[in-house]
């Protein structure tokens, strides 16, 4: 990355910060075809960055997937075998089949919430490229249109 820009990756939330001098307009005046070349040029490089992200945090989906997948599993074993005496301070005992799984499931809240974190980052950068691309068609049909005048 070059030095106006830095990545960061804080828990799930991953964004790219642009500095304000990396990211300022040349001074142009009005000359409007070095203006839409250069906003082509910006998203380009942001498009870029953000397609180096996509492996990133499709690798963190599935992590944090599986991570409560087998939280959720090894929760399951605990209260069929009768492992779990108390959680959030209520006596836990014998739990019915009929409501087990529901019940792992609220002892596994974070980890989802982790990996429901992870899914919506993902599918927010798929997004943002999409986005940048469509953007970046519009750049580039305004600067045919000058190219042509």
């Amino acid at each position: 990355m070059d030095a106006g820009t830095r990545l960061v990756l804080e828990g799930l939330n991953c964004t790219i910060v642009k500095t304000v001098e990396d990211n300022k307009m040349p001074d142009l005046e009005n000359d409007t075809p070095l203006k839409v070349a250069w906003q082509i040029e910006q998203r380009i490089k942001i498009i870029a960055k953000l397609r180096l992200l996509i492996d990133e945090l499709a690798a963190a989906k599935a992590n944090t997937n599986a991570h409560y997948e087998k939280r959720l599993a090894m929760k399951l074993l605990r209260l069929k075998n009768e492992d779990i005496d108390e959680w959030e301070g209520q006596k836990v005992g014998k739990v019915p089949a009929s409501i087990m799984e529901k019940l792992a499931k609220g002892m596994v809240h974070e980890e989802r919430l982790e990996a429901d974190l992870a899914e919506s980052a993902y599918k927010s950068n798929l997004v943002k490229i999409k986005c940048m691309e469509t953007e970046q068609n519009g750049f580039q049909s305004i600067n045919r249109h000058l190219d042509s005048t």
